[in-house]
C-alpha cells in the first residue's frame, strides 16, 4: 500500500510523504518500474511491473501509437484526431501519424473532418 511504500523508503533513509511521495509514486509508473498490484481490502497497491506483466510486448513506439491509434478509431469513430489526442493524451501530431499508419478512413462534415476505421455507422 502506499503506508507501507512510504515507512519502507523511510527506512531506506528516503523519507517521503504527502506531494513527494505521490509524484514518486507517479514518475516510478510512468518510466515502467510498478504499476497497480492485487487489492489489500479496500487499499491500492503497488507491485514491479517486471514481476506483474513478465511476459508484455514491447512495441517501438510507431507500433504502439498505430495499436492505439486502431483502439480509439475502432471504437470511437468517426473521431477527430483532437478527439484522439484528449481520448489518449497524446499530442496532434501523434493523431496525425497514427491515422496516417493505420489508413484511417476521412469523412468531413460540419467544416470538422472525422476518421474512421471501416464503414462508419449513419
Amino acid at each position: 500500500t502506499r503506508a507501507e511504500l512510504a515507512e519502507r523508503l523511510g527506512r531506506a533513509r528516503v523519507p517521503l510523504t504527502g506531494n513527494r511521495l505521490a509524484r514518486v509514486v507517479m514518475h516510478a509508473e510512468l518510466e515502467g518500474i510498478i504499476c497497480s498490484g492485487r487489492r489489500a481490502e479496500r487499499q491500492s497497491t503497488y507491485a514491479l511491473l517486471s514481476e506483474r506483466a513478465p511476459k508484455a510486448r514491447r512495441l517501438s513506439r510507431d507500433d504502439a501509437l498505430a495499436t492505439l491509434g486502431q483502439r480509439c478509431f475502432s471504437s470511437h469513430g468517426p473521431a477527430t484526431i483532437r478527439d484522439f489526442a484528449w481520448w489518449s493524451g497524446l499530442t496532434i501530431a501523434d493523431g496525425k501519424r497514427a491515422v496516417e499508419m493505420i489508413r484511417a478512413k476521412r469523412e468531413a462534415d460540419g467544416g470538422l473532418t472525422y476518421w474512421s476505421l471501416g464503414d462508419s455507422p449513419p
